[in-house]
């Protein structure tokens, strides 16, 4: 093991100041080079080229509340939550288990997107039955995570309920119209919907667009172009969204990559599959099935994580 310390004070103690190296088989220990202080920090930190600086400063940012910043850091977090449900539509309501079982890293991953001003686009991807929709719904609704996204509102549309491309950009207009005063009537009587979408977005205030079983709109696995969009507006809308310089956010659940916009850098995918052995087991706990956690664990594993297939077991079991 390589011992080191790092005191969080402006100067090393002399205590450790007069530290004696240790070598052996199991621990290695140079007090010049292992004691580390914020001078040494700041000092390696001076010498770092812009792009490596902005991280740090970012890291910090995200790490460090200051005493006089927790104030504004919580209107931050209810700016977002407030501005982006006072002017909520939703065209399907999503899952609301109250039993619902939150997906740490998942959601820190997503948290973690949607802080980021330079993302547009985010994908959760995954077979049937992993719980995309109610992830997301839970993280919409209820999910009290700290976010800064300087938003205006949240449009949810739910392509099983709804797979008219054409429906729902003028549902999106309508949005619009409703909640931020515009009329927009003379131009789309000229325009399609999307071409007027597209030839008015730099007018329109950013939202979170959260879009649901977009492979019902894709291509499936057995054709040449797995993934595609088998709507132009689908993709015109997307590939707007992603590349435009405006902090719109359009969060996406689908079985499919979404190969159309794969290669763009403001887009982030990720791969779900089950749920953690741990989280399987509060599933199991929250639908009556108790008992040993190490067994609990186990039936979690052999579904394979799987939350709705937990949840059928779950409800066979107690049944019986």
């Amino acid at each position: 093991y390589n011992l080191k310390f790092m005191i969080i004070v402006d100067q090393i103690p002399k205590l450790f100041s007069k530290a004696h190296p240790v070598q052996n088989k199991y621990i290695s220990f140079n007090p010049k080079i292992d004691i580390i202080d914020i001078g040494i920090i700041l000092k390696e930190i001076s010498d770092c080229d812009i792009e490596r600086l902005e991280k740090i400063f970012k890291f910090f940012k995200s790490e460090i509340i200051l005493e006089g910043e927790k104030e504004e850091t919580l209107c931050h977090k209810m700016g977002f939550r407030n501005h982006m449900l006072s002017k909520a539509q939703w065209n399907h309501e999503t899952t609301n288990d109250d039993r619902y079982v939150k997906r740490a890293e998942l959601l820190g991953w997503l948290n973690k997107n949607v802080n980021n001003p330079s993302i547009r686009t985010i994908s959760i991807r995954g077979m049937g039955g992993t719980g995309k929709t109610s992830f997301i719904g839970h993280w919409a609704k209820v999910d009290d995570s700290i976010i800064n996204r300087p938003v205006k509102g949240l449009f949810y549309w739910s392509f099983y309920v709804e797979r008219d491309c054409e429906k729902f950009v003028k549902s999106l207009l309508d949005y619009f119209e409703r909640n931020f005063s515009f009329n927009f009537e003379e131009g789309r009587k000229r325009f399609n919907s999307i071409d007027f979408f597209l030839n008015n977005f730099h007018l329109l205030p950013p939202i979170v667009a959260i879009l649901d079983g977009l492979e019902v709109l894709q291509e499936g696995m057995n054709e040449s172009s797995y993934g595609a969009f088998i709507d132009s507006i689908l993709r015109d809308f997307l590939l707007q969204v992603t590349s435009a310089n405006k902090p719109w956010l359009c969060i996406t659940t689908s079985r499919f990559p979404l190969i159309d916009i794969v290669e763009k850098i403001e887009f982030k995918d990720k791969q779900i599959f089950g749920v953690e052995g741990i989280e399987g087991v509060e599933i199991l706990a929250s639908h009556g099935i108790n008992g040993n956690v190490k067994d609990r664990i186990m039936i979690s594993n052999y579904l394979e994580g799987h939350p709705l297939g937990i949840k059928i077991f779950s409800a066979s079991f107690t049944s019986t």
